[in-house]
């Protein structure tokens, strides 16, 4: 990677952390989400970006495109899109408020399916439908 940020020019503005137990001066740092993964089966990257209060850009791979709301909690592109992924930071760059409301629905969605009280209302549901309690 460093090579090839060398070789592209880019090297002077880019940074390789290595490995970080702690990502939240990451997420306070940045503007926007992004999650261009190939393979990404849940998405944790998205519920942590919607937990910092930032939108989120990402492909269509399985776990963004089953968490994001396209236009509503996120933006997503085609894999391997490069020119739609530039295309959904600029949107973003382009109009804050958009950005602002992807966030904001991005944490709402973040508290109604997968904070604590959501996860274990579901799983108490399910216990109660499988024992017939309920």
């Amino acid at each position: 990677m460093r090579a090839l940020a060398e070789s592209e020019g880019v090297a002077g503005r880019c940074h390789f952390a290595g490995w970080l137990d702690d990502l939240a001066p990451c997420y306070a740092a940045a503007d926007i989400a992004l999650v261009p993964s190939r393979i990404e089966p849940l998405g944790n990257v998205v519920l942590e970006a919607w937990g910092a209060g930032l939108p989120v850009v990402a492909s269509k791979s399985a776990g963004p495109a089953s968490l994001i709301e396209e236009g509503e909690s996120g933006l997503l592109f085609e894999l391997e899109d490069q020119q739609g992924l530039a295309a959904a930071v600029r949107r973003l760059q382009a109009d804050p408020q958009l950005a602002a409301r992807l966030a904001d629905r991005g944490r709402q969605t973040l508290e109604a399916r997968f904070s604590k009280d959501a996860v274990v209302g579901r799983f108490l549901a399910f216990y109660r439908e499988i024992s017939g309690a309920g």
